[in-house]
């Protein structure tokens, strides 16, 4: 049982079923498919997006940032995400992705930081609450 930064007690999400709903949301982003991208998040999901200067909780504004995701044609993303459980229903993935991306009429690896927050769902689902994702100031791989 690990600890919260309260420390209360609390009990830990089983760390591999939050690597595989990592794993299956990572996929998602170079699915392909922009629907699929939009079914990582929760309604009411907040984004602060790597791209735009302001958080939202709109779906709709969300769903369009995926479109736009998408039509760069992300690939071959590589990362190693730091799982920190918070509660029996909720955790946090971290980390630093890389993946290859049409921009400007080039192929360009590209590089992000980022922290999700996965809540359960009452269906079993894990879906993302809370995403900021930004821009390294000096990109490595992971």
């Amino acid at each position: 049982m690990r600890k919260a930064a309260t420390d209360a007690p609390v009990a830990a999400v089983d760390e591999s079923e939050a690597q595989k709903a990592v794993t299956a949301a990572h996929a998602a982003l170079v699915s392909g498919d922009a629907q699929a991208v939009a079914n990582l998040y929760a309604p009411g999901a907040t984004v602060f997006d790597s791209s735009h200067n302001d958080p939202t909780a709109d779906r709709a504004l969300q769903t369009r940032w995926a479109a736009d995701f998408v039509l760069m044609k992300p690939a071959d993303l590589v990362t190693k995400p730091v799982i920190q459980p918070i509660a029996d229903d909720a955790f946090i993935a971290s980390g630093i992705m890389a993946f290859t991306a049409d921009v400007g009429g080039q192929r360009r690896l590209l590089h992000a930081r980022y922290s999700q927050l996965f809540r359960k769902q009452p269906d079993g689902r894990w879906l993302i609450v809370h995403e900021h994702m930004s821009s390294p100031p000096e990109a490595q791989l992971p």
